[in-house]
């Protein structure tokens, strides 16, 4: 949860590597993670959605997360070690393809106007978040704007600018 304060609150995340930008997800939003499962593609959907697989019991996509942002340098080819993190927001579900999970950190998340750094006018972060562990700052992900997506969309209305984005994560490294 973020404060509408400066003040930081202590959150509980899972951390992962994106096309080259450490991403959060709030540990409450996580169902799980594990490795990419047999996939089932569907026709004339948007490039980052990869296909449908079960998942529980139900049908659920299965996202490319970096297409979701629309950045390059994500996972290109998938295979059965490819890293997958499970999210539920109200009652939507998918799988997130990233390129790299690190672990799960408690750490102070607070909240950062990045809008400025977002080519549409939509934002998928809700914060960024300081893991206590490693003294690193980690965009905490939106998982309600993640999921909000129509299937027949050819392109992601969540363009961020990652320049933009590590430019504005090593101004943050360097003030206290």
């Amino acid at each position: 949860m973020v404060m509408e304060t400066q003040q930081a609150e202590l959150d509980t995340a899972l951390l992962c590597h994106c096309a080259g930008l450490p991403f959060a997800f709030a540990i409450e939003h996580v169902l799980r993670a594990s490795y990419l499962p047999a996939v089932q593609p569907l026709p004339e959907t948007p490039e980052y959605l990869i296909g449908i697989t079960r998942f529980a019991g139900e049908s659920v996509p299965l996202v490319d997360l970096a297409g979701r942002l629309t950045l390059s340098g994500g996972a290109t080819r998938y295979t059965i070690d490819t890293p997958v993190v499970w999210c539920q927001a109200g009652a939507r579900r998918a799988g997130f393809v990233v390129d790299r999970i690190e672990r799960v950190s408690r750490g102070r998340s607070r909240p950062q106007h990045l809008d400025t750094h977002v080519k549409g006018a939509t934002t998928p972060f809700l914060a960024i978040i300081n893991a206590h562990d490693s003294d690193s700052d980690w965009l905490l992900l939106d998982p309600e704007r993640l999921l909000a997506f129509d299937m027949g969309h050819s392109v992601s209305e969540l363009q961020i600018d990652p320049v933009a984005i590590r430019r504005a994560l090593r101004q943050l490294e360097l003030t206290p």
